[in-house]
C-alpha cells in the first residue's frame, strides 16, 4: 500500500513539476536561452536527470537498492539547494518569482518529499510487498521513460542555450 501511495504523489510531483517547467521555465521564461538564468537551467536539468534512475531504483529494480537511492536523493538535494541560491539573482532580470510560481514549487517539493518518504517507508518495513509486476510496473517503467525524455530535453535546451565559450559545440561555432 505503501508504494502505491508514493507512486500517487511522484505523479502528482510529476505533474507539477511538468507544469512549472513547460510553462514557467520554458516557454515564459526561457530560462535555458537567458544568460542569467543558465545555471538555473542547468541545475533544473540536473534535478530531472536524477529523476528517472530514482523512479527505477524505487519501482522497478529489485533487490539492494537502499544506498544507492539515498545518493540519488542526497544528490538532489544538493542540487535543489544550489537552486535555491541561485533563483533570487537569475529571475532578477525577469521581474523576480512569481507567487504562482513559488506555489508551485512549494507544491511540488510536498509531493516529492511525501513520495520519497513513503517510498524509503516501503523499503524499510521488513517482508514488505513490493510489485515488481503488474499495473504498477508499468506504470513506473511509463514514468522513467517519460523523465528520461524531460532529461534529455533539458540536456539539448542547456546545450543550446549555453553561454559563448561555455561548451565545445559552442567554441566552434562561433
Amino acid at each position: 500500500m505503501l508504494i502505491w501511495l508514493s507512486l500517487s504523489l511522484f505523479i502528482a510531483f510529476l505533474v507539477v513539476g511538468a507544469v512549472d517547467g513547460i510553462y514557467f521555465h520554458i516557454y515564459r521564461f526561457r530560462l535555458w536561452a537567458q544568460p542569467e538564468g543558465w545555471i538555473e537551467h542547468v541545475l533544473h536539468t540536473a534535478r530531472a536527470v536524477l529523476v528517472a534512475p530514482m523512479l527505477w531504483l524505487i519501482f522497478v529494480a529489485e533487490g539492494e537498492r537502499l544506498g544507492l537511492l539515498v545518493a540519488l536523493v542526497v544528490a538532489d538535494i544538493v542540487v535543489t539547494v544550489g537552486d535555491v541560491l541561485v533563483e533570487s539573482k537569475s529571475r532578477k532580470p525577469l521581474g523576480g518569482l512569481p507567487r504562482a510560481e513559488l506555489a508551485i514549487h512549494v507544491t511540488a517539493t510536498v509531493f516529492h518529499v511525501g513520495a520519497l518518504g513513503l517510498a524509503f517507508a516501503s523499503m524499510l518495513v521488513p517482508d514488505a510487498p513490493v510489485p515488481h509486476a503488474g499495473p504498477l510496473n508499468v506504470i513506473a517503467v511509463s514514468l522513467v521513460v517519460a523523465a528520461a525524455l524531460a532529461a534529455g530535453h533539458h540536456v539539448a535546451l542547456a546545450v543550446r542555450g549555453a553561454p559563448v565559450g561555455c561548451c565545445a559545440q559552442k567554441e566552434a561555432a562561433a
